[in-house]
């Protein structure tokens, strides 16, 4: 079998982007998804690639006093968040791995938002997030993180702050050779679908928050960004992660500006109906 090469010399990737190109990104919110609104009081699909996800929202919901907890609930000083995840048909052929990505995710959703709710506005209260995956390939969990975080916005939770969350790989040393680099840094690929995803020696998924202004530096690009939530996963001894986050800080910064535009257009569209219904 040849060897998949996955930068051309031409510095393209296997689907024909650049190396810090996103794949292409929608994002629907509230009904626009063709999903009955009346069940959740927030709800978002976001799609990266052929990565794609829905996120629904109940909440807040008032808790019955000494009920018994869930393994994936959240401790008392913070937002009690509720998550389920149902991941695709094809995944679930393998109970035992696919049981392992549903807790991954599960507990990375509540890690991550349990940290940017606000946590006295919902006390006594609980907040049921429910993940639905329609089709993964690569960048699940980023994605998973990204359409969390629309749902929750269209839901009126309230929140510290906005993330936005992107993945990062490594391939194999012999590709290095053939990367770009820029002012002497090298960019590596962010975005991976799941063909890269599967020849990485190292993956890293890192939600930042997005409203804090970016700075750069001569030694990194991330200096005042709160990092909320980083995964990692290699398969080899790294030096140094700096170059690594940078990469998936400008993916997440991508992200962020499609989500806010995205969401004041929304935002705009509804207040513009309820002048519209209240006016007749």
């Amino acid at each position: 079998m040849s060897k998949i090469e996955y930068l051309s010399l031409e510095g393209l990737r296997v689907d024909g982007r650049r190396l810090n190109e996103l794949r292409n990104a929608e994002i629907l919110c509230g009904g626009e998804f063709g999903v009955d609104v009346i069940n959740y009081d927030g709800m978002a699909q976001v799609t990266q690639g052929l990565t794609k996800v829905q996120a629904f929202i109940k909440g807040p919901i008032e808790m019955v006093k000494n009920k018994q907890r869930c393994p994936y609930e959240t401790k008392d000083d913070v937002a009690d968040i509720q998550c389920e995840v149902i991941m695709p048909c094809e995944k679930r052929s393998m109970p035992s791995k696919s049981e392992r990505q549903t807790a991954d995710l599960m507990q990375a959703v509540i890690t991550t938002f349990e940290r940017i709710i606000i946590p006295h506005q919902y006390k006594n209260s609980s907040i049921q997030v429910f993940v639905n995956i329609l089709e993964a390939d690569g960048g699940v969990k980023s994605t998973v993180l990204n359409a969390v975080l629309i749902a929750l916005v269209d839901a009126g939770i309230a929140m510290n702050d906005l993330i936005a969350a992107c993945t990062c790989i490594m391939l194999n040393g012999q590709l290095f050779i053939g990367m770009v680099h820029e002012n002497g840094n090298i960019w590596l690929p962010s975005d991976p679908n799941q063909l890269e995803i599967n020849g990485a020696v190292m993956e890293l998924t890192v939600a930042f928050s997005t409203s804090t202004d970016e700075v750069r530096t001569h030694t990194t690009l991330f200096t005042l960004l709160q990092i909320i939530y980083i995964d990692l996963s290699s398969e080899h001894p790294i030096k140094s992660i700096t170059e690594i986050i940078e990469s998936s800080m400008r993916g997440s910064k991508q992200f962020s500006e499609l989500a806010r535009t995205k969401l004041k257009k929304y935002a705009e569209n509804v207040l513009e109906l309820n002048s519209i219904i209240h006016n007749l």
